[in-house]
Protein backbone atom coordinates (compact mmCIF):
# COMPACT_ATOMS: atom_id res chain seq x y z
CA UNK A 1 0.00 0.00 0.00
CA UNK A 2 1.17 3.31 -0.99
CA UNK A 3 1.59 6.54 1.21
CA UNK A 4 -1.10 8.42 -1.10
CA UNK A 5 -3.46 5.50 -0.44
CA UNK A 6 -3.26 5.41 3.27
CA UNK A 7 -3.99 8.99 3.35
CA UNK A 8 -6.74 8.96 1.00
CA UNK A 9 -8.18 6.05 3.23
CA UNK A 10 -7.48 7.68 6.42
CA UNK A 11 -8.81 10.99 5.20
CA UNK A 12 -11.50 9.59 4.10
CA UNK A 13 -12.32 8.02 7.31
CA UNK A 14 -11.62 11.39 9.23
CA UNK A 15 -14.14 13.25 6.74
CA UNK A 16 -16.94 10.44 7.68
CA UNK A 17 -16.12 10.53 11.40
CA UNK A 18 -16.91 14.24 10.99
CA UNK A 19 -20.05 13.60 8.81
CA UNK A 20 -21.24 11.37 11.20
CA UNK A 21 -20.83 13.62 14.24
CA UNK A 22 -22.63 16.12 12.09
CA UNK A 23 -25.64 14.34 11.01
CA UNK A 24 -25.99 13.07 14.79
CA UNK A 25 -25.68 16.79 16.43
CA UNK A 26 -27.85 18.39 13.34
CA UNK A 27 -30.68 15.38 13.01
CA UNK A 28 -33.02 16.05 15.44
CA UNK A 29 -33.23 19.70 14.34
CA UNK A 30 -34.11 17.93 10.88
CA UNK A 31 -36.47 15.41 12.09
CA UNK A 32 -38.49 18.49 13.99
CA UNK A 33 -38.74 20.47 11.03
CA UNK A 34 -39.97 17.42 8.70
CA UNK A 35 -42.16 16.76 11.53
CA UNK A 36 -43.49 20.62 11.44
CA UNK A 37 -43.80 20.73 7.87
CA UNK A 38 -45.72 17.37 7.45
CA UNK A 39 -48.09 18.02 10.28
CA UNK A 40 -48.87 21.77 8.02
CA UNK A 41 -49.46 19.83 4.86
CA UNK A 42 -51.59 17.47 6.80
CA UNK A 43 -53.62 20.31 8.24
CA UNK A 44 -53.61 22.64 4.80
CA UNK A 45 -55.49 19.02 3.03
CA UNK A 46 -58.05 18.90 5.62
CA UNK A 47 -59.12 22.40 5.48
Amino acid sequence: MSDDARWGKCRMSDGARILAGFARSVHPFIFSFVMRQATKMKRSQTD
